[in-house]
């Protein structure tokens, strides 16, 4: 958890958002929460994050004029739900990432 807050303290700002599954590993919140920043679950399946739901998501924190600045995912072995990610799905969430400067 010590890497999490010094990421995001490195990363982000106060009351800025993190991108995360929808079922995250519980020590980003703990780290996020009193750093004052929001974590704004992405949808998933089976095979982890979908490409569209994070698109969705930076789209409705930009039109809120909240962007967010940093994703935190765990493609292999997800935490809690032991997923992981195909390659092609991988290389959809990168274009969207791209897409929105994550």
């Amino acid at each position: 958890t010590n890497s999490i807050t010094m990421l995001l303290l490195a990363c982000t700002e106060t009351g800025e958002s993190v991108l995360c599954d929808e079922f995250t590993y519980t020590g980003l919140m703990a780290a996020a929460r009193p750093l004052r920043r929001h974590t704004v679950g992405v949808a998933t399946d089976q095979d982890g994050m979908l490409p569209e739901g994070l698109r969705a998501e930076a789209s409705r924190l930009a039109a809120a004029g909240r962007r967010a600045r940093l994703m935190y995912l765990v493609p292999s072995g997800q935490n809690p739900t032991g997923s992981t990610m195909p390659e092609a799905r991988r290389r959809e969430i990168y274009e969207v990432a791209k897409e929105f400067n994550l």
